[in-house]
């Protein structure tokens, strides 16, 4: 079960009442996770990312892109701001009252990866190293 989602109903079965609690996960930048979806997919490591004003510049044409042709965007302003906001959270509170824990990144990476294989995301196979399934 995805972390957050056991941490939601945890809350709801025994966390305090008008209490509220941060359900984060990792901190990690997203040239790690690219890079870690490369390594367990035997792919090259990428060396760096595009700058984020580059990034802001191109999103509004990739959203029109991607509402002109019906598919989902891959880059969209909103989830460029989500990604230059500052994100430390602290989950100390929802450790201690609900016993929240995360999972380890890698874990959630080849999660997102086996699923984005099973909905056919990828235009090219997708193989799994280091003993995972091979999808």
């Amino acid at each position: 079960m995805n972390d957050v989602a056991e941490g939601l109903i945890t809350a709801a079965k025994s966390g305090r009442s008008g209490e509220s609690y941060l359900l984060a996960g990792h901190n990690i930048t997203v040239l790690e996770i690219m890079n870690e979806a490369a390594r367990m997919t035997g792919r090259r490591e990428f060396k760096w990312t595009a700058p984020i004003w580059l990034a802001k510049l191109i999103a509004p044409f990739t959203e029109a892109w991607s509402k002109f042709f019906k598919k989902t965007p891959v880059l969209t302003r909103y989830s460029l701001f989500t990604m230059s906001t500052p994100h430390q959270f602290s989950i100390d509170k929802a450790k201690k009252e609900l016993g929240y824990s995360i999972r380890p990144m890698s874990e959630t990476i080849r999660n997102t990866l086996e699923f984005m294989v099973k909905e056919k995301r990828f235009k090219t196979a997708v193989v799994f190293r280091y003993g995972l399934a091979k999808l």
